[in-house]
Formats: C-alpha cells, sequence, structure tokens
C-alpha cells in the first residue's frame, strides 16, 4: 500500500471515531427521565431536597448486597437520585 492510501484509510477510520464519539455523548438517549427518576425512588414533583436524600439513602441501603439487595437496582437508584437531584440546581 502506498502512504497516500494509508492516510486515507487511517483519516476515514479516524472521522468515523470521532463522529460516533460525539453521537455518543451528545445524540444517544440512553439517559433515564425525570418521570421514570420519580418512578423509581417513588416520589412527586414537589419533594424537598432534604426529603429526596432521605428516601435515596433508605431505597439504596434496602438494596444493599449484603442484606440480600441488588447491585444493580442500586445502580438504578443512584442514576435516577442523580436525574432528580439535577433537576433542583
Amino acid at each position: 500500500m502506498s502512504a497516500l492510501t494509508l492516510i486515507k484509510e487511517g483519516s476515514t477510520i479516524l472521522c468515523k471515531a470521532f463522529f460516533m464519539t460525539v453521537w455518543d455523548i451528545y445524540c444517544k438517549k440512553d439517559t433515564m427521565s425525570v418521570s421514570e427518576a420519580r418512578n423509581i425512588l417513588n416520589i412527586n414533583h414537589n419533594i424537598s431536597k432534604e426529603n429526596l436524600n432521605y428516601e435515596y439513602k433508605r431505597l439504596y441501603e434496602d438494596n444493599d448486597i449484603k442484606k440480600g439487595g441488588s447491585s444493580y437496582l442500586q445502580q438504578k437508584i443512584y442514576n435516577a437520585y442523580q436525574t432528580v437531584l439535577k433537576t433542583f440546581i
């Protein structure tokens, strides 16, 4: 292969990787909605930050692996908490 062909192939690969990264960061919609987060935490829309923290800790601790809980559920609870927490900023 010539150097020109290698440069062309390499730049094509880099462009694809760049655009896929941009797509993943800005366009991919696998984030949790605020409504879904509230359902997971079993809270309403006018909850105080103090009560949000209480509910989060309660649910997170109830799902502790040492208590027979699930790390998957703990992660969902954490993600839900982070999603709702952003609405207070």
